[in-house]
């Protein structure tokens, strides 16, 4: 019986030899092959490879691209496959590849995308007790959101990214017209965001459920900002090395909700611990402690 191959006999074995990294000899591998073959279900290599590979996701994308993969027909459908590849660091970077080369999300088309990225992210939430794995959607979304916004995107980036960047300094940025925050013991609740200053003008920001991720960094000194640096006196001039998460619950009003933890540990032993509370004039808030 006839071999029945997935996208043809060459491009299965240039396939094979992605996978196992094996990029110079691909590059040799790949005369005569087609990057645009499809399987009979429509599906083509770079997307079939972005789901079933378990490494070099990010080059395999940068790859194809190289060879002459078509972004104007496959690129909007290889981002939407990153979200159901594994849930990892690659998914990230491999996205970004794919967004510097350029494709089209304008329209119903960039919508459906946060619409998906945010269905996952929230699953991951409130289903899975997955902190970490969340935080790389979250930071997904906010990728997407900025490219189709036509905003600064290439400099957002996931939570592991801020491992070893030094704080300049601390600013709280206010959602809403209330005080930016409230004492509440060795409790400081705020609504709005968090920003965690670097020289390199990116910022850690923790805002949300509470969720982090990298960004490009806020102009210190604006008026919807207050510099907190010094409640977090430990903090400025010090590197982080280390954030944890903690999956928890809060009951309100009897309806329990997903209330997780975010630990950011630094190079001076002292920690920032940013968790939700409910409070009564003011909805859910999040509380950050210095510890």
């Amino acid at each position: 019986m006839e071999k029945k191959y997935k996208f043809g006999k060459i491009e299965d074995k240039l396939l094979g030899i992605i996978r196992r990294g094996e990029f110079e000899k691909a590059r040799e591998a790949k005369a005569g092959a087609n990057v645009n073959a499809t399987d009979e279900y429509g599906e083509s290599m770079l997307e079939y490879a972005l789901t079933e590979f378990s490494k070099n996701r990010a080059e395999t994308t940068g790859f194809f691209i190289d060879a002459g993969f078509d972004l104007s027909k496959y690129g909007a459908r290889c981002l939407n496959q990153l979200i159901y590849s594994q849930p990892d660091r690659a998914l990230f970077d491999s996205a970004k590849v794919i967004l510097q080369s350029g494709v089209d999300l304008k329209g119903k088309t960039g919508e459906a995308f946060l619409e998906a990225v945010g269905t996952e992210e929230s699953y991951q939430r409130c289903c899975c007790n997955a902190p970490a794995v969340e935080n790389i959607f979250y930071a997904y979304y906010e990728l997407l959101e900025r490219y189709i916004k036509g905003k600064e995107w290439r400099r957002v980036s996931v939570w592991q990214d801020a491992l070893g960047k030094t704080v300049d300094a601390v600013l709280l940025k206010r959602a809403g017209k209330q005080p930016p925050y409230i004492n509440d013991g060795e409790k400081r609740l705020f609504d709005g965001c968090l920003f965690f200053l670097h020289k390199d003008g990116t910022a850690t920001v923790v805002e949300g459920n509470p969720n982090i991720f990298v960004a490009p960094a806020p102009k210190a000194g604006g008026k919807e900002t207050v510099d907190i640096s010094a409640s977090l006196g430990g903090v400025s001039g010090e590197k982080i090395t280390d954030i944890s998460f903690k999956a928890g619950r809060i009951n309100v009003n009897g309806h329990i909700y997903p209330n997780n933890t975010v630990i950011i540990s630094f190079s001076n032993g002292s920690n920032v611990i940013v968790s939700g509370a409910h409070v009564k004039e003011n909805g859910f808030c999040l509380y950050y402690r210095f510890k």
